[in-house]
């Protein structure tokens, strides 16, 4: 490995790594995962049923077209 010093690169501190290694989930992450499951939640069925009609069109073929 050629020496990284010639090139300017430094070692990251402990804050840097967890930021570019993902480190703790956040707020903003944690309220995208709840406002998420909320969403799933309100229009499970509607996404249940999207989701077989889509399988079933792509599996046995039907009104979504040949492939």
């Amino acid at each position: 490995m050629k020496n990284l010093q010639n090139f300017g690169v430094l070692e990251m501190n402990s804050k840097e790594l967890c930021d570019v290694d993902g480190g703790v989930m956040g707020w903003d992450d944690a309220l995208a995962i709840i406002g998420a499951a909320i969403y799933i939640y309100n229009e499970g069925g509607d996404f249940v049923d999207g989701f077989n009609s889509a399988y079933a069109s792509a599996r046995y073929g039907g009104a979504g077209g040949s492939w």
